[in-house]
């Protein structure tokens, strides 16, 4: 059975839920919803990460909230667990597990994607007809965003507020999305991406070798490979015609395409060979000399990069 995308890396935003197995309910009684609560507390102190949003329904939960750690693993263990123990000694009746496999998370682009996914979250209880207005529902955070009188001390309200600019359009945003049709399972790159492919190439290039996982038994691998190979093309074509319009001899050029590509384009030394006529082991070797060329003056190739619009990455 293949396995889901697995990421974790620092300042990551996540949206994650989970359900009772069998559609069961996950909360009997309001003090499971209190306990449940009083986790997400703990998560917060002990796992340092931020919470956005919540909403726990009678048989299944949802969570927006980043991990300035990269520790989502060990935050979702902690929690399904800590909680799965108290259902099961509170009800002895109980037995088995508690939750439906393994919880499914979205990595959020938060830029994009925030305002929704916030009003995606809170209006769920209404979308399931459990009650008429977002502010009647007591296990949502956004009863707390609108009523500071009910505010929690684990819930980082000003992030959320100054996306919003302030809790007027917080409010006038949920108020006219209340009846949205959107659904982040629907609109899910790669089975675990919210947004758009720029977002997903950024991370593949920062936190995943693409070449070790590629054949491993992964959903989404091949749309993830896609959209990869489709923005590396879109940025030899275009570090191509820069190098192009340098005012250089043909020599240089090909140097500095021989470099550029290799180091940022994730071509082969064989296809960039072809491109620039030369072996596979003399195109390693002009590599080798301009490198060791700029090593001695940075200043000259970071005049170069900016020339060619290559984006550098840390």
């Amino acid at each position: 059975m293949a396995r889901d995308l697995c990421i974790e890396f620092p300042n990551a935003f996540y949206h994650v839920y989970s359900r009772g197995i069998n559609r069961q309910k996950l909360y009997r009684q309001e003090d499971d919803f209190h306990y449940f609560l009083a986790l997400c507390r703990n998560a917060v102190a002990k796992f340092n990460i931020r919470i956005f949003a919540f909403c726990l329904m009678n048989n299944h939960y949802h969570l927006y909230f980043s991990t300035p750690d990269a520790n989502i693993s060990r935050v979702m263990k902690f929690l399904n667990q800590s909680y799965a123990t108290h259902f099961l000694k509170t009800y002895p009746d109980k037995d088995g597990h508690v939750f439906k496999g393994r919880y499914k998370r979205k990595i959020v682009d938060s830029d994009a994607y925030s305002f929704t996914l916030l009003n995606y979250i809170h209006r769920n209880p209404v979308s399931a007809n459990i009650v008429t207005s977002l502010v009647d529902w007591k296990w949502s955070s956004y009863r707390s965003y609108v009523n500071p009188n009910h505010r929690l001390d684990f819930v980082d309200y000003e992030w959320t507020l100054k996306q919003f600019g302030s809790l007027l359009a917080f409010i006038k945003f949920h108020d006219e999305n209340q009846n949205s049709s959107w659904n982040p399972e629907e609109d899910a790159k790669v089975g675990v991406f919210l947004g758009e492919d720029d977002f997903i190439v950024d991370i593949c290039e920062r936190y995943i070798n693409l070449s070790e996982i590629k054949s491993q038994n992964i959903c989404g691998i091949k749309e993830l490979i896609q959209i990869t190979s489709k923005h590396n093309e879109q940025k030899r074509i275009e570090l191509i015609s820069s190098v192009d319009k340098l005012k250089v001899d043909q020599q240089s050029k090909d140097r500095v395409k021989a470099y550029l590509l290799y180091k940022y384009c994730s071509m082969s030394l064989t296809d960039i060979g072809v491109l620039v006529g030369k072996s596979s082991n003399a195109t390693r070797m002009m590599i080798k000399r301009f490198e060791q060329q700029f090593g001695q003056n940075p200043e000259s190739f970071e005049a170069l990069i900016k020339t060619c619009s290559v984006r550098i990455r840390p």
